[in-house]
């Protein structure tokens, strides 16, 4: 692949983007989204990544799909380093990866197993409803137990 205009899209459940303003140094203000990736996602070569960050700009597209309150849609670029974190200031720890294509398969795998541990859940009067998303997230948040 030559990188040229290829692009990885990675999909995050809403509560997982926020998005911010960035003042950078030449005083011109940016729309950034600061994106946690959900715990319990494991890259191929077994390093959890989950509860790690990521920052991007925020596109018209991903503020439109965070203010709708549907999955947010995040766009990288093949063959470009992209730099998780976790903490701030002194206690910041980054972690590089050499492209997307590694986190997008473990957020496809992550989503997979999810979809699949929400497929019955515990207590039929607590079930998720039909967004799948939604209900992934009320499974990490603990609102729905599972069998």
């Amino acid at each position: 692949m030559s990188g040229k205009g290829e692009w990885v899209n990675l999909r995050f459940p809403n509560a997982f983007a926020h998005p911010f303003s960035f003042q950078g140094r030449d005083g011109g203000t940016r729309e950034r989204m600061l994106v946690t990736i959900p715990k319990g996602v494991v890259l191929g070569d077994g390093r959890d990544v989950g509860g790690w960050n990521l920052s991007v700009r925020a596109t018209p597209w991903a503020l439109a799909q965070k203010r709708a309150g549907r999955p947010v849609s995040i766009g990288l670029r093949v063959g470009r380093t992209v730099e998780l974190f976790k903490g701030r200031g002194p206690r910041r720890v980054t972690l590089r990866l050499d492209g997307p294509e590694g986190l997008r398969s473990a957020l496809d795998e992550h989503r997979n197993v999810m979809s699949a541990r929400v497929a019955v859940p515990a207590d039929p009067g607590r079930g998720c409803r039909v967004d799948w998303q939604r209900c992934v997230g009320q499974v990490l948040r603990g609102r729905v137990p599972v069998r």
